[in-house]
């Protein structure tokens, strides 16, 4: 099968569910699987289709892509798309699958297949966090009007919303309640110290 191009209007329902996610105040995400379909085996196509479509940030099960102490093909698929989501500036969000019996509560991160990776994982983690409280408490989250006047690069914007992810902390997110479109970047970080 071929490559072709994306074009913005070739899938219609993406981009219709990824305006819904917007509208929301919620960041389009695109979910990973392992790496082992044709469509996830063509990664920066599919990535290339996806960001086209709207997608900002990915999201992966850790757990279903590794057995701990096997170096195969699912790890090597892992380590892959982590590669590429960081070459993308894709933050990456982590988690465990809830609707199937069986399935961990939490990842075990200080394994030696995640522990390398687990940096990446906090990165998105505090940019999701950030994000979340940023829109709920002032409509400044990661995919506002506010972020794409006040950030040049994703790379940049990830940076602030990673440090206000990390200065934050629960039940002190009030306090960004104050905030409107015309605070800065350094107004929030100052904010939260």
């Amino acid at each position: 099968v071929g490559y072709v191009k994306p074009d913005r209007g070739s899938f219609p329902d993406v981009a219709q569910m990824n305006r819904f996610i917007l509208d929301a105040g919620a960041i389009p995400t695109h979910t990973w699987l392992n790496g082992m379909s044709d469509g996830e085996q063509a990664l920066d196509q599919l990535l290339e289709v996806s960001i086209a479509h709207g997608a900002a940030a990915l999201n992966i099960i850790p757990d279903r892509n590794y057995t701990p102490g096997v170096k195969d093909k699912l790890v090597a698929n892992l380590y892959q798309v982590v590669e590429k989501a960081g070459q993308l500036d894709l933050p990456i969000i982590v988690g465990t699958e809830m609707n199937s019996p069986g399935t961990k509560f939490v990842d075990s991160f200080e394994t030696a297949e995640l522990k390398p990776l687990v940096p990446v994982f906090l990165k998105g983690a505090h940019i999701a966090y950030a994000h979340s409280v940023l829109q709920r408490n002032c409509g400044l989250g990661y995919m506002s009007a506010w972020a794409k006047t006040n950030f040049n690069t994703i790379g940049e914007k990830n940076t602030f919303f990673e440090g206000v992810g990390q200065k934050l902390r629960p039940g002190g997110e009030n306090i960004l309640q104050r905030l409107d479109q015309s605070a800065t970047p350094s107004e929030i970080l100052n904010t939260l110290k």
